[in-house]
């Protein structure tokens, strides 16, 4: 179980990162971000993707389920985890 959570927590992280490059835009609106606030952005969207693989991969070990239930628990801890990320505010 061990080997599978790492392997899931390297997978989730390199996607993440692939990913979050792509959505994440450099510029907001007219004004364009700085590279602190977008490494930052990434780093999160990245962590969150990262945790919700292993969390998911964790939850369907445990309930011996199949594929389709390791991407149901997977897109909830996603999103749950993107919204409690998206209600930090830091100044």
């Amino acid at each position: 179980m061990e080997k599978r959570l790492v392997k899931s927590g390297i997978y989730g992280f390199a996607l993440g990162m692939l990913i979050m490059a792509l959505v994440i835009p450099q510029t907001i609106t007219t004004t364009e971000i700085t590279t602190k606030e977008y490494i930052m952005n990434l780093l999160r969207g990245i962590s969150s993707f990262t945790l919700s693989a292993i969390v998911g991969t964790f939850i369907s070990e445990i309930l011996g389920k199949d594929r389709q239930t390791y991407i149901i628990i997977f897109l909830v801890v996603f999103f749950l985890v993107l919204y409690s990320l998206s209600q930090i505010h830091v100044d």
